[in-house]
């Protein structure tokens, strides 16, 4: 086989790998970098294929348009491939319109000065079909606008080799191993080229750059798959520490500026040349001489104030350390991350709870007040009503003597009412109440013996147990807890319309697996059952809540159920209620047992 028929068939497969990765890479095209990359490996196939035809031709016509075919890839190439290093670097915001149409105007003037060149021989002054050689070669001399193409191509070439480096020096990690893929392939169209214009090509009579592109193009592939060229791309720090929201400041080892992203200019009021090589405390003037402590001990974050009020700004201050290879300390970047926003909105939230925790005290201090002042007249009213229906009972009629009854029943009320209204502020008032074991027998039967009246009246029957498993609690809440169930219970716990008298049973749990989220000890349910109409689910639902009442033919003002919740939930517990229409309810709270 000839050498030139070898040749053309690398060609040709370099041509068909070339082409297959610029399909590739347009699959990939929504990726930042995989279109340039596409279109350059499309010119290398292109440039591969116009050298292959010029090859397998003998006459000057058909190696001219080889030639020709050929440059489409050989002008663009090099251009496309600095493309591809400017947006792989993370410099998109370079690649404007009018950036894009400068690059491509000298490879456009150099196509066309190619296509044209019989009209004016500017690029190649004479051109012609050597037969010397081992087998006949399209041969040509070149004009100045070839040099002029070459150099443009080179500087080119350069630029994008620079690009890389730089991107490599400050990279880490698979970014680097990235940029050492790509700067392997770009070496060899610089040696390529370099051995073709130096002569010192191991094959004399071809020209070997285009088949150093193809090897580019493979580096490039297996980089592709080996780890995601154009999937990951190493954005440029400069970008990202340009376009960050918070301040970066940049210090050497004796605490001086050497670097500002525009964020810390705008927060520092000056241009990074009015601030370099400054000690940043004294470019603060006294305003981050806390830096001192973060400087000491890194990565503790550390709250300023810059400004004075009402205009002043708040920042949460990193500071991170900067080591060489040898773990010399070398410097410091510090972050300054605005959070006047969230601060205010603290400060507010401090002053309105400060602010409510006043108004707060105040009205439990004027509640507290007037329900003392109401219950001293109140009792006044009560005893010399009681008096009056003992003294005057046989003066008075049927209806003043009920009316008389009727005003004493009312102050009872009141009284109560204001006995649960002092409960209720007590309750919010006490800090810190003593958690003690409950006697529980005690408690239940001074609740019994101040409800006295009431069992008689209703002829309730209450049942308790023999005896009382141990709670922990706070005694005086506790009986209070008592007095409002049983109470409740003989209110609505009977039948009247059947002559049928409440029926109570309280009664008590061994200790159990809390009920209460986040509760470690166990718990003791407390409980009173009795036998009235029972509740709805909605009707449950609507128990525990302030001045809430399910029933009219009792007195109340729903407030008890909702002291029993306050009360319980101070002391850890939970309240609740089960019921079921004409089965009767039963009430229940939990106290924690004692630690075993």
């Amino acid at each position: 086989m000839h050498q030139e028929t070898i040749y053309i068939i690398v060609l040709i497969c370099s041509a068909l790998v070339s082409g297959g990765i610029a399909l590739y890479a347009w699959q990939q095209r929504q990726m930042p970098t995989a279109t340039s990359c596409g279109l350059m490996m499309l010119g290398v196939a292109i440039w591969l294929l116009g050298y292959a035809f010029e090859l397998a031709n003998t006459e000057l016509t058909p190696m001219l348009w080889g030639t020709k075919v050929g440059y489409l890839g050989v002008a663009t190439a090099p251009t496309l491939w600095l493309v591809f290093a400017i947006q792989y670097t993370g410099r998109e915001r370079w690649l404007t319109r009018r950036r894009i149409l400068a690059l491509f105007t000298v490879p456009s003037l150099i196509i066309l000065l190619v296509w044209t060149n019989e009209w004016h021989h500017l690029y190649y002054p004479k051109y012609w079909v050597d037969t010397t050689g081992a087998f006949p070669m399209l041969a040509n001399t070149r004009g100045a606008t070839y040099l002029g193409g070459a150099v443009y191509a080179y500087l080119v070439l350069l630029s994008a080799t620079v690009l890389l480096v730089r991107a490599w020096i400050r990279a880490s990690g698979t970014y680097r191993r990235q940029i050492n893929i790509i700067l392997s392939g770009a070496i060899f169209p610089w040696a390529a080229n370099f051995l073709y214009l130096t002569r010192f090509n191991p094959f004399p009579d071809l020209n070997i750059t285009p088949l150093s592109f193809t090897l580019t193009g493979l580096v490039m592939a297996w980089g592709l798959f080996r780890y995601r060229l154009l999937d990951v791309i190493p954005i440029a720090r400069d970008k990202v520490v340009e376009s960050m929201r918070d301040g970066v400041i940049v210090l050497d080892a004796q605490a001086r500026i050497v670097d500002l992203n525009p964020a810390a200019q705008a927060l520092l009021g000056a241009p990074l040349a009015d601030v370099i090589a400054q000690p940043v405390a004294h470019v603060l003037s006294g305003q981050l001489n806390v830096l001192q402590n973060p400087l000491n001990a890194p990565e503790t974050p550390t709250q300023i104030v810059l400004g004075s009020p009402p205009t002043q700004q708040y920042y949460d201050l990193y500071v991170s350390p900067l080591y060489n290879r040898r773990q010399q300390l070398t410097g410091w970047v510090v972050v300054l991350h605005d959070v006047t926003q969230r601060k205010r909105a603290e400060l507010a939230l401090q002053e309105r709870t400060s602010e409510l925790e006043v108004r707060n005290a105040e009205l439990d201090a004027f509640a507290h007040t007037v329900a003392h002042d109401l219950k001293s007249p109140l009792t006044i009213i009560m005893g010399f009503t009681q008096m009056t229906v003992t003294q005057l009972k046989p003066l008075l009629t049927a209806e003043h003597l009920e009316n008389m009854q009727r005003i004493v029943k009312t102050s009872k009320k009141m009284a109560t009412i204001i006995d649960e209204l002092l409960l209720l502020a007590s309750v919010r008032e006490v800090q810190q109440m003593t958690m003690a074991p409950l006697e529980m027998e005690a408690i239940v039967a001074e609740a019994l013996d101040r409800l006295r009246n009431e069992i008689t009246d209703a002829q309730a029957d209450i049942r308790v147990p023999t005896t009382w498993p141990v709670a922990m609690g706070y005694a005086p809440w506790v009986e209070e807890i008592w007095v409002n169930y049983i109470s409740n219970a003989i209110k609505y716990g009977g039948q009247p319309e059947k002559a049928v008298p409440p029926q109570v049973t309280l009664g008590a749990s061994p200790p159990a697996p809390p009920i209460v989220p986040n509760q470690d000890a166990a718990q003791i349910i407390f409980w009173v059952r009795d036998t009235g109409p029972g509740l709805t689910d909605e009707q449950c639902e609507k128990l525990f809540t302030p001045f809430t009442r399910l029933h009219v033919r009792a007195p109340g003002h729903g407030l008890g159920l909702s002291i029993v919740r306050r009360i319980i939930e101070r002391l850890g517990g939970a309240v609740g209620v089960v019921s079921e229409p004409g089965q009767g309810s039963t009430f229940y709270f939990t106290l924690r047992a004692p630690n075993p």
